[in-house]
């Protein structure tokens, strides 16, 4: 240790020795003690006994206890009563954190990593922390009902103390997703909400498949009750056709159905979007128009043209050849250029499409598109594959067609999916 930090204090230059730092309006400081005051916070961690440590590195002035410092990134004034630096797992508090610091800052919540905190008379905001991308994502699930209610915590405090680490809910399959930099990242993290007294289990997340239709289709949905007084009455006539993203419209003449029944009609096909013919998984990609229709003068309402849009858009279906739709990732790799061959014979396993292959000296840079049901064991695998010398980043996709050939399986094992729901 002794040794990196010798070659470190001379081999790398000093804050003065690269110049002035420059914030995101194009205003600089100067890495000095008597520059105006300006920090940036690069960690934050949760001690049980000390509370909220906020790691900074001082890039110009000087701070000391007691001071006023601005928080320019989330807005507001706090004053920094106890300053300490960091040895280890203990704190040493001293009279002053001057440029080139790195400090540590106690008991302030509202601090985050990539914050930055300034002179309120001068005032400069930094570009915030470059964070890499989430690579690999698991569905996890609490233990037991008090697991469950100790979750959202334990997960703040997480994902405040690693930004690298993301929770959000699927709203589609409704599971909770935690997303990492790699399978040993998000065990460590499991690992860590165990220890705040959290267990969880963690699965590969439920792919959110989509359905879509192949060909155009029309329909007619009559919705008719009457059981004594006012019944319900609502007529429309549909046509779909395939194309992106969602369009509604009307192209009814004459008033056979009332303008104010339209929305209503349109209400009901969004509610029949949601579940698809072929597994339950929601519609997309589909344009409808209303064709005609007829109404009564008595019993029509908007709850019956809501009825009878979801009865005539399932009507349609049935004659658009639906298809099954599967998310894809955008993936890069980086590895030795020796290991191209391998990677290249795992993709075309996972059903990759190589769209470019880069080599830079020894290194080769392959990007692919890939079925995000094929990545779920990729971080492992790629570990394997180059002995741990490779990197990959992962960025949303567009849906693409399933192949036939696994369009039954996936319908068959959704099926399964509902009957035990």
């Amino acid at each position: 240790m002794d040794a990196l930090l010798d070659l470190m204090v001379t081999g790398l230059r000093s804050a003065r020795e690269r110049g002035p730092v420059s914030g995101v309006d194009g205003q600089t400081r100067d890495p000095t003690p008597d520059a105006p005051f300006s920090a940036r916070v690069w960690r934050v961690s949760l001690d049980p006994f000390v509370g909220k440590q906020a790691f900074i590195r001082v890039w110009s002035g000087t701070l000391r206890p007691g001071d006023t410092i601005r928080n320019t990134t989330q807005g507001g004034d706090l004053r920094a009563a106890h300053l300490y630096l960091p040895n280890g797992r203990d704190l040493t508090e001293v009279g002053e954190l001057p440029a080139g610091s790195i400090g540590v800052l106690t008991k302030l919540p509202d601090l985050h990593a990539g914050d930055t905190l300034a002179d309120p008379a001068d005032p400069i905001l930094y570009d915030p922390l470059w964070l890499p991308e989430p690579a690999h994502t698991v569905a996890i699930h609490p233990a037991g009902r008090a697991d469950e209610d100790r979750l959202g915590p334990a997960l703040t405090r997480l994902t405040d103390e690693d930004p690298t680490l993301h929770y959000a809910r699927d709203p589609q399959t409704g599971e909770g997703l935690l997303s990492g930099m790699g399978d040993l990242h998000l065990g460590i993290a499991t690992e860590r909400l165990a220890a705040l007294g959290v267990n969880v289990t963690a699965t590969t997340p439920r792919v959110p498949y989509r359905e879509t239709i192949h060909a155009p289709a029309q329909a007619q949905g009559k919705h008719k009750k009457q059981s004594g007084g006012h019944g319900q009455y609502g007529d429309c006539h549909l046509r779909i056709e395939p194309g992106e993203g969602f369009s509604f419209r009307s192209a009814v003449v004459g008033g056979a159905i009332p303008g104010k029944y339209i929305p209503s009609i349109e209400k009901g096909v969004q509610d029949a979007m949601q579940r698809g013919p072929l597994a339950g998984y929601p519609l997309q990609d589909l344009h409808v128009t209303v064709l005609d229709g007829s109404y009564h003068d008595v019993d029509s309402s908007d709850l019956a043209f809501r009825a009878a849009g979801a009865i005539a858009l399932r009507g349609a279906l049935e004659h658009a050849r639906p298809g099954l739709l599967e998310p894809t990732r955008h993936l890069k790799v980086r590895a030795p250029a020796r290991f191209t061959g391998d990677l290249l014979g795992d993709l075309q396993t996972r059903r990759a499409r190589v769209q470019g292959i880069d080599t830079t000296g020894t290194v080769t840079t392959i990007t692919a598109l890939v079925p995000q049901a094929e990545l779920h064991d990729y971080s492992a695998a790629l570990r394997s594959l180059t002995g741990d010398r490779a990197a990959f980043s992962v960025t949303t996709g567009p849906y693409q067609p399933v192949p036939d050939h696994l369009t039954r399986k996936i319908i068959d094992a959704r099926q399964e999916e509902l009957t035990q729901a």
